[in-house]
């Protein structure tokens, strides 16, 4: 009897162990999944009960929604309360955890599903999802699935590569209203601190379709543990759903400036043939997939960004980011133990390209490695130490040159008509910095020389340096570092002379300069981002835009039209003053005074019964367009300034005369009454 218990015992507790790993591995019931968006293989229905949702027989191209077949905005609900988070696909019968990736919303437990496959038929794919308590749940179901070849790949060939972005916010851009979080400007760069709500985001874009290129060059430095971004986007209609989004990774823990680039034909709403969104929405920081979707904000969050720029090619992305911005850094990163190997008497870091790196323990438990990588410049002031734009590129002597400025955009064309073209850009005493940069673009291949020195009145031989021009018709900024040259004092940088032979050996040609700047730092030379401001006069007469005259930001005087003739009056523009604004100037028109006929004979006696009239002088009159401008016309005793009413000629009264003989007749006539009335 005891062997018989004994066996019933044990078979019991078999039994229990068997349901026990049954229900962790698999979950055949207690189970809801509700789908409420699909782009892709379209569903036999949009919820279902202790059973994956199907679909059967239905074909789709590889990348129907671009970055992936197909995905589902689906919420599973299980009877357990568990969450479902993580998912595999089991294609055919074999598992692929690549095939499918996940985002998942622990504010309202929706998980959006990609699911990518490469072209071919397949007889079985399910998307499995596995709860937080370990059981696993079929949420999704293809049968006899066709996928073809890819339908909406963009291809770059033919497209002109611009090595310039064609969208660009700027940290001031970037302080605005937000959502969990304070964004505020410090040099370079928007400081981003969240708040302890989470989700921390606010728009670029908002309502107003806009260029923004394919592909976004994103700089920024990582506070936080988060290693995530999103950005949204939408086309005429607002963003509802995680399909209008693309989450990617991004470096962490005080990643040190650095910066990810995004593809944004990786979402269906990106409209491939303009590369324009209407809505668009940024989440520096995205932490609802750390720690299995229970991450919360604690308010110390903060990722810092210089900027975010759209270029329509990743080689016009590539080619500006080599320019302007990568250089070789030595950096740190922190690690944790589980991403180490142990070694004797140690630890040792593997990276992705497979190269070792030693590591030092850190006194939290934490590890790091130093190494040295292509990275991008650290945000500085980069206000220029000298500033040579628009007009102050024009020179003051020149040699077989000739040199055009373009008042709208301050480029000056510098164009070979002889050997030994030049032009000496001052003659004077000037402080610079320890970097000069020369923003240019030409096709011509040749050398570019400098001739400048602390010392002596004006160029000669041994104090000048050349650079290589890139002869590719693209805009190219040129550094130097003056301090490499005795010649030029690197305690002060004071020059007394700067000259630019804009082509050393061609005699024909042109180079497009924009600016010539100097700077402290390096950085700075490279990070400059040049604004050429200009305002305008308008001048006026009669109502009407005489002529509108743009000037540079700095200047103090225009070259002003002629006043336009008006008969009986002589014409002046009304006092104005230049300044950096746009302002309008009126002119201001003064009558010409009429001269008044002497009498020949005075009369020797006044008659008894007539009144005497006195000759009075002509009364001036003064036409002005703006009282504010000039000050009133001076007049002659006893008269007033009239001013030219429409309709009136030159020189005879207005709406003013009337008045006044109105006036006369009007205590003529009641001197009348009076007299009656007296008898």
């Amino acid at each position: 009897m005891k062997k018989l218990l004994s066996v019933l015992m044990t078979a019991a507790m078999l039994l229990s162990l068997f349901c026990l790993f049954g229900v962790s591995a698999s979950a055949d019931g207690g189970y809801s999944v509700s789908v409420s968006e699909q782009i892709g293989v379209e569903l036999d229905a949009s919820t279902s009960t202790d059973a994956a949702v199907t679909s059967a027989g239905k074909s789709v191209a590889s990348d129907a929604a671009t970055v992936s077949t197909c995905s589902y905005l689906l919420k599973v609900t299980t009877s357990t309360g568990a969450e479902v988070m993580e998912y595999t696909l089991i294609i055919d019968g074999h598992e692929n955890a690549k095939a499918i990736t996940s985002t998942f919303n622990a504010g309202n437990s929706n998980a959006t599903l990609f699911i990518t496959l490469p072209e071919g038929h397949y007889n079985e794919v399910i998307a499995r999802g596995k709860a937080t308590d370990g059981a696993a749940y079929d949420v999704l179901k293809f049968t006899d699935l066709t996928v073809t070849a890819a339908e909406h790949e963009i291809s770059e060939e033919g497209i002109e590569v611009e090595y310039k972005p064609v969208w660009t916010v700027l940290p001031a851009e970037m302080v605005k209203t937000a959502s969990h979080m304070t964004v505020t400007e410090d040099v370079g760069f928007a400081h981003m601190a969240c708040d302890s709500n989470g989700d921390p985001n606010y728009y670029f874009i908002q309502g107003t379709r806009t260029k923004v290129g394919r592909y976004l060059l994103i700089k920024y430095d990582n506070h936080s543990i988060v290693p995530r971004m999103q950005i949204y986007m939408a086309q005429d209609a607002g963003i509802s759903s995680d399909n209008n989004m693309i989450e990617f990774e991004i470096a962490a823990s005080n990643s040190g400036w650095t910066y990810v680039v995004v593809d944004m034909s990786k979402n269906a709403f990106y409209d491939k043939d303009t590369q324009e969104v209407c809505n668009f929405r940024f989440d520096p920081i995205e932490a609802r997939n750390i720690n299995g979707g229970k991450y919360k904000f604690d308010g110390t969050e903060s990722v810092d960004v210089a900027y975010v720029m759209g270029f329509t090619t990743k080689a016009g992305l590539e080619g500006w980011l080599a320019a302007n911005e990568l250089h070789e850094v030595e950096k740190t990163a922190v690690l944790q133990e589980s991403q180490l190997t142990a070694v004797d008497g140690g630890f040792t870091y593997t990276d992705k390209l497979g190269d070792v790196y030693p590591v030092t323990a850190n006194g939290d438990g934490t590890y790091s490695y130093t190494f040295k990588a292509m990275d991008v410049r650290t945000p500085c002031d980069t206000t220029p130490k000298l500033l040579l734009d628009g007009s102050k590129l024009l020179g003051s002597e020149f040699h077989a040159a000739e040199t055009v400025k373009d008042d709208k955009t301050g480029v000056v064309t510098a164009t070979a008509i002889g050997a030994d073209p030049y032009y000496s850009l001052f003659v004077e005493e000037k402080t610079l910095g320890r970097f000069m940069a020369i923003h240019y673009k030409t096709d011509v291949e040749d050398n570019m020389e400098i001739f400048t020195a602390s010392e002596g009145d004006g160029p000669e031989g041994g104090k000048s340096f050349e650079m290589p021009l890139t002869a590719d018709g693209n805009w190219h900024t040129a550094v130097v570092d003056l301090s490499a040259y005795s010649f030029i004092d690197s305690e002060t940088y004071k020059v007394n002379y700067l000259r630019w032979d804009f082509l050393c050996g061609a005699s024909e040609g042109s180079v497009d300069v924009e600016y010539i700047a100097f700077f402290d730092s390096e950085d700075a030379a490279y990070l400059y981002v040049h604004e050429y401001k200009t305002y305008t006069v308008t001048f006026t007469a009669s109502n009407q835009v005489v002529a509108k005259v743009i000037f540079e930001a700095g200047a103090t005087s225009v070259e002003e039209p002629a006043v336009p003739e008006k008969e009986g009056y002589t014409g002046a523009w009304a006092a104005y003053t230049i300044s950096d604004k746009n302002i309008t100037v009126k002119a201001v028109y003064t009558a010409i005074e009429q001269p008044t006929e002497a009498p020949t004979e005075a009369p020797t006696e006044a008659p008894t019964d007539a009144p005497t009239e006195a000759p009075t002088s002509a009364p001036t009159e003064a036409l002005t367009e703006d009282k504010d401008a000039t000050e009133p016309a001076a007049t002659t005793a006893g008269t007033e300034p009239a001013t030219e009413a429409e309709g009136t000629e030159p020189g005879k009264k207005g709406c003013g005369a009337v008045i006044s003989g109105a006036a006369v007749l009007f205590a003529a006539a009641a001197a009348a009454v009076a007299l009656r009335r007296k008898h």
